[in-house]
């Protein structure tokens, strides 16, 4: 759901421009119930195993997306209260991604003749603009109940970008998770690495839209 605004401009006989702005309120993302998991299986060398680890975490952000449009409009000349039209060209979306989760990183480690698996929560995230050119195409119709007033039904397609988007992870020191008197430092080099092999958020902003206005007319 949003808001929107238009002005169109007749410049011979139905054919004119319009220019007109879909606000799109900012979506939540929300994880399923399982949220990101992260497992772990292994055994030890003396025979002993298989054993797991797992855990979950939750991804949370927004997605907005707005396009600004310039179109071609053809209204239909029927003199009376209801004038269908149609429209289309096109759009630049603007918005961003703003996503935020955690992963885990295994970790091990040799002590005393002993061995030691922990892990790791590391924060990642996306912050990426979703800014680009696009299309739409759309029709609607005007019901005038006088000659400078009316009520508009509009329904349009906008026809933007499918981006696969890239995790980023942060860097800094971590503590266990079941030995949390351990910690590790994660530099800026090693994060790097990590980056490529969390699978990619794929974000589509094609998107359809009904909406229901007041026009005026000058």
């Amino acid at each position: 759901y949003g808001l929107g605004l238009s002005f169109s401009y007749l410049i011979t006989g139905g054919l004119g421009i319009q220019f007109r702005l879909d606000y799109n309120i900012s979506s939540k993302l929300e994880a399923a119930e399982s949220g990101s998991t992260y497992q772990m299986t292994w055994s030890w060398e003396d025979g002993r195993g298989p054993f797991d680890l797992d855990d979950a975490w939750d991804v949370s952000g927004e997605l907005s997306v707005f396009p600004v449009s310039l179109n071609l409009i053809y209204k239909l000349q029927s003199g009376g209260m209801w004038a269908p039209y149609f429209s289309g060209g096109v759009s630049y979306f603007m918005g961003n991604a703003k996503v935020s989760s955690v992963r885990g990183l295994g970790i091990t480690w040799e002590a005393d003749g002993s061995r030691f698996l922990d892990y790791l929560s590391v924060p990642l995230g996306i912050d990426e603009s979703l800014s680009h050119l696009g299309f739409n195409l759309g029709a609607g119709l005007d019901i005038l109940f006088s000659p400078g007033f009316g009520v508009n039904l509009d329904a349009a397609y906008f026809m933007g970008k499918s981006s696969d988007l890239t995790w980023q992870h942060t860097a800094g020191e971590y503590a266990g998770t079941y030995f949390p008197e351990n910690s590790w430092t994660l530099d800026q080099d090693f994060v790097q690495l990590l980056d490529g092999e969390v699978s990619a958020l794929d974000v589509n902003t094609s998107f359809f839209k009904i909406q229901v206005g007041i026009k005026v007319l000058f």
